[in-house]
């Protein structure tokens, strides 16, 4: 979460380029954030220094750009689905099999 975080600075502070920053990142940032959320939301409640906050605002700046890119409300919805959740980890996870 702490790459996320400081894409998240990155992109309000236009270093980096949204269309570009959604093209390479969205895909892991949104369902690592849809995970963990609520476990940031509880860590910032009990410790006020705990960054993150840039990461939501960033998510919807990425998501503006991809619905510029030609991508629907329901390919954002289905990659937030407990199921497109499902389907991305267990994805996540075979990629750190080892090969036979």
């Amino acid at each position: 979460m702490d790459f996320f975080d400081k894409l998240s600075l990155y992109l309000r502070r236009n270093y980096v380029d949204k269309e570009m920053a959604f093209i390479s990142f969205y895909y892991w940032m949104n369902p690592y954030y849809e995970f963990y959320k609520n476990d940031i939301k509880e860590l910032q409640a009990r410790n006020p220094m705990v960054m993150y906050d840039g990461i939501e605002p960033a998510l919807a700046a990425l998501k503006r750009a991809g619905k510029g890119l030609g991508r629907t409300e329901s390919e954002f919805k289905k990659s937030s689905s407990e199921a497109g959740l499902k389907d991305f980890f267990e994805d996540e996870c075979e990629e750190t099999r080892p090969s036979k």
